[in-house]
């Protein structure tokens, strides 16, 4: 994984894979630990998504505070795992199948599907960012 500080306070972090995902496989992330800034029990929200845009091409400049700022542009897809908080603890699994079906595991939600319809024929990187 690759991290990318948004900010010059290092508050707020996205996080890329290290190289493209492979169609089907299976990326299991765990929160060893997570320290929310506005949320009295420690949790936050994830935002998943993918990019065709390699990591290791960026600088920290090129980034917003949150990755959903760069999904106006055609080479990102994110969005907020839908009514989980996340916290220390917590492991988060997902996958892209052939169709372009952006699938993860949190909790008691298995194979709940997250993004469609992303565009298979390019590599495409994986993207975490924790808000809260």
């Amino acid at each position: 994984m690759r991290r990318l500080y948004a900010t010059d306070d290092n508050t707020s972090a996205i996080t890329f894979t290290s190289r493209p995902i492979d169609i089907g496989e299976k990326v299991t992330v765990e929160i060893t630990e997570y320290r929310s800034r506005s949320s009295e029990d420690g949790r936050g929200v994830v935002i998943l998504g993918l990019t065709t845009e390699d990591p290791s091409t960026l600088s920290q400049d090129d980034l917003p505070p949150c990755v959903i700022d760069l999904t106006a542009q055609t080479n990102y897809w994110a969005r907020r795992v839908k009514g989980k908080f996340v916290g220390s603890g917590d492991t988060l699994t997902f996958y892209l199948d052939k169709d372009g079906n952006l699938t993860y595991t949190l909790k008691d939600v298995v194979d709940e599907v997250h993004l469609c319809d992303i565009p298979t024929d390019k590599p495409l990187w994986a993207i975490l960012d924790m808000d809260g």
